[in-house]
């Protein structure tokens, strides 16, 4: 880790050393910093809450789309790993809504960019374009 200008781990153990606990903090490179996409207070203020899969997310969604047409522009397979990394995390920060919030299991249900989402997704569609190759 120290060749690749990682930090150093951190270790942390009881008295009695019953128990321990690494942690392995991420290289500075690892992700571009936030100022790199920062263009105004409202970008400002979205971009530092919008993680990877959230930005994905963001810049696939056109309009009203059912849940299967996002993660099929995503090209992920596996439903509950969209769910839990993608959608919820989206709908829980307020960047997608729901169309029939009342009916969230819906077969009509669509999602849609929220006005907090439309905002991330002009200022940064071109820095995020999906990786279609994924199936996770």
């Amino acid at each position: 880790m120290r060749e690749n200008g990682s930090p150093p781990p951190e270790f942390e153990f009881n008295e009695d050393h019953s128990y321990f606990m690494v942690r392995l903090p991420v290289h500075p490179l690892a992700r571009p910093p936030v100022s790199a996409f920062r263009t105004d207070q409202v970008t400002d203020q979205v971009t530092d809450q919008v993680a990877d899969p959230i930005a994905r997310l963001l810049c696939v969604v056109e309009g009203d789309m059912k849940r299967r047409q996002i993660q099929a522009a995503l090209g992920l397979t596996h439903l509950p790993h969209f769910r839990e990394a993608y959608l919820l995390p989206a709908l829980a920060a307020g960047l997608v809504e729901m169309t029939i919030p009342s009916a969230p299991n819906s077969r009509l249900q669509r999602y849609r960019l929220t006005p907090k989402g439309r905002p991330w997704l002009a200022a940064h569609h071109k820095d995020q374009a999906p990786d279609r190759g994924s199936n996770h």
